[in-house]
């Protein structure tokens, strides 16, 4: 696991801690906590785009409070408890809809609402149930007189009804459960395996720091303490949980100080906060202690906040010592992120554009641990084979009778493999043919899918990754040339055509070498700088690649993903028309411009003449008047009377737009004018 400090742009953020954050829409919204004083701001922070910012609301807003609960479910940020200024606690609840940015406070009748508290866990399940236990209430019977400390255990269920609605639960207290405590914390937990719901509860303090842990079962409603090995981590208080799959990660708090000193003493000798890292293996039932060395990591704090998004651990702010009220220095405003996991392996890859020498591609996007993508290339060779007769290679049983190639004609290639069942990994398109039959792409898992790339060739060579399944004898007459050609020869390197922060890139070469990425992370990863110019190739005209591409972060790089296949164009984009000339005829106006070079295989012209959108705002659209092959047409007049009508001085024009069309797109316009 690695750390990083993240260096956001936008807006900067207070010292604090005693705050709480939720995640929604790739951003992480934190609210409350405070340092000498409550903050009562909602900042925002964009993950994608690494930007903070702070949102614009209304309504009833709520004030601002540490120490308090706080989720979120779909667009709507629910708030509980907490202290206020002047060390009110507080029992209100408020919500803020992300999508209105309007708040609102909910009002309960007395009875059934949780005593007025801090440090409560507030957790919020798959079915939108929200599980409130613990947390610290004044127990005096008069607790405007004094203050007396009483740990909560008590458990509460908040429902959600229709129309924003809510409906408080209380359940028994139970008597063989979790003491009081406050500052604890609590992750849901769905064990697939067991097809289980349990709230997991974890450490606190009440009037010592706690190291118990405790399962709720969410259908029986029973605590229990499992039988856990490995090293716990140390008793402590105001720390993080987060839940990565059946990870459950604890960082930082409140720990005491070894060895301890005297009861007597003051908090900032007897405690002392710490940033040591434990993980709880769910699955294994097991503490793992991460002992790492590494220097870059966030320092001791306590009171901060941590979401998970995606493979992430995302952590801000909180207090690192003790310290006078309203002295900073003993709280932090500094962002990481843990990183977990090595990215995953990329799934899609497609083509957006083909030219004749460059090669336009995009990947997923929706990997949230990708610090950068590393794209590869090796040129794939289609030569002519002869398949008036083929041998099968496989090891499947002996076929009792092998049809000839007669019996096969009318059909592909494609569809006799799959009478001999043959199992294929990959599927490289032919040139094209006569028959312009669509056909499916076949995956090296054996499945089909639509192949979204582009149209194949029903008539396909189906081989092996690393051999040919598919090869012609030598010692056959040739009858005739065929057509299709067929993987005969694929260049064994991969080859490197550069590491890219987005999820896209142009292809117009590669490097004649390979980057080393055995021990690849995001750390050693090199620079567009690092690569030498010099050492580049450069794609050629109507030929087929193959690409392959791994997402790569502080961990390492992750699974190549499957070959994909893309052919650069035998065509450019055709340029913009030009040189239009007018010339009046009886019937209205002829239009002619220069044809387009040969090599641009311009397949239609569009001429368009502009019309009134909207007379009142001077606005106007195209209407299409010709699409044909000839660069010339002819405009009716009565199309050039109703026509919009440009006004320049004493002088009126008539708009024209001319576009060329093949088959890789389409033109700029030429927009011209005549002058009636």
């Amino acid at each position: 696991m690695k750390w990083k400090e993240i260096l956001a742009n936008g807006c900067d953020v207070t010292y604090r801690h005693g705050h709480r954050a939720v995640v929604a829409n790739d951003c992480i919204y934190i609210y409350g906590g405070g340092n000498w004083k409550i903050c009562k701001q909602l900042n925002g922070y964009n993950v994608k785009e690494n930007l903070n910012f702070l949102p614009k609301y209304s309504g009833k807003i709520c004030p601002g409070v540490a120490c308090f609960g706080m989720v979120i479910s779909d667009e709507t940020i629910i708030i509980f408890g907490g202290m206020g200024e002047f060390g009110l606690y507080s029992n209100s609840l408020y919500t803020l809809n992300i999508k209105s940015w309007s708040w609102k406070k909910h009002n309960f009748p007395n009875k059934y609402l949780p005593e007025p508290r801090i440090g409560h866990s507030f957790t919020i399940s798959d079915d939108n149930k929200i599980y409130l236990f613990g947390g610290l209430i004044n127990g005096d019977p008069k607790p405007n007189d004094k203050f007396t400390p009483k740990y909560m255990n008590d458990l509460y269920i908040l429902h959600m009804t229709e129309n924003d609605k809510f409906i408080w639960e209380k359940l028994p207290t139970a008597v063989e459960g979790p003491c009081g405590r406050e500052s604890h914390s609590a992750v849901f937990h769905y064990d697939k395996k067991e097809n289980v719901k349990f709230l997991i509860v974890f450490g606190g303090m009440n009037t010592n720091r706690l190291g118990d842990l405790w399962f709720l079962d969410l259908n029986q409603f029973v605590w229990m303490q499992i039988l856990v090995s490995g090293i716990p981590p140390a008793p402590r208080s105001l720390h993080s949980a987060s839940l990565i799959g059946t990870k459950m990660y604890i960082f930082g708090g409140w720990v005491d100080r070894k060895p301890l000193k005297s009861a007597f003493d003051p908090p900032s000798v007897r405690f002392e906060t710490t940033n040591s890292l434990s993980y709880l293996d769910l699955d294994d039932l097991k503490w793992v202690h991460c002992d790492y060395n590494d220097e870059n990591r966030p320092k001791n704090r306590a009171g901060h906040s941590a979401v998970t998004v995606g493979n992430r651990i995302y952590m801000w702010g909180g207090r690192s010592c003790f310290a006078s009220a309203e002295d900073d220095s003993a709280c932090t405003k500094d962002f990481w992120y843990l990183e977990t996991e090595i990215p995953p392996k990329i799934l899609n890859v497609s083509l957006l554009k083909a030219t004749r020498t460059t090669l336009e591609i995009e990947w997923d996007y929706d990997i949230d641990n990708a610090e950068c993508y590393i794209v590869e290339i090796h040129k794939i060779h289609l030569v002519p084979i002869d398949i008036s007769k083929i041998r099968i290679k496989t090891n499947l049983p002996k076929i009792e009778k092998e049809k000839s190639v007669d019996q096969y004609k009318g059909t592909s290639i494609k569809r006799k493999l799959e009478e001999l069942e043959i199992t294929v990994s990959k599927k490289f398109n032919a040139d094209k043919t006569n028959d312009n039959s669509k056909s499916e792409d076949i995956m090296s898992d054996g499945k089909t899918e639509e192949n979204k790339n582009k149209e194949i060739d029903d008539k396909n060579i189906d081989v092996d990754e690393n051999k040919n399944i598919i090869e012609a004898k030598n010692d056959v007459q040739v009858k005739h040339e065929s057509p299709i050609k067929s993987i005969q020869g694929i260049d064994k390197a991969w080859l490197t055509v550069g590491v890219y922060k987005s999820n896209s890139c142009i292809v117009d070469g590669f490097y004649t070498f390979k980057i080393n990425t055995t021990n690849l992370t995001y750390q050693n990863c090199p620079e567009p700088k690092d690569l030498i110019p010099e050492l580049k190739a450069h794609l050629t005209e109507n030929t087929m690649y193959a690409f392959r591409i791994a997402a790569i972060n502080l961990m390492g790089i992750g699974e190549w993903s499957k070959m994909f296949y893309f052919k650069t164009a035998d065509v450019e984009m055709p340029s913009m028309p030009n040189n239009c000339k007018f010339i009046p005829s009886p019937q209205g106006l002829r239009l002619a411009w220069n044809p387009n070079p040969l090599q641009e295989k311009i397949t239609a012209y569009s001429v368009f003449i502009a019309i009134n959108k909207n007379e009142e705002k001077n606005e106007f659209s195209f209407l299409r008047l010709y699409e044909g092959i000839q660069p010339t047409c002819n405009v009716l007049q009565n199309y050039i009377n109703s026509a919009y009508q440009e006004y320049s001085g004493l002088d009126t024009f008539v708009i024209f737009r001319i576009t060329a069309c093949n088959s890789i797109g389409t033109s700029s316009p030429l927009l011209t004018t005549y002058q009636l």
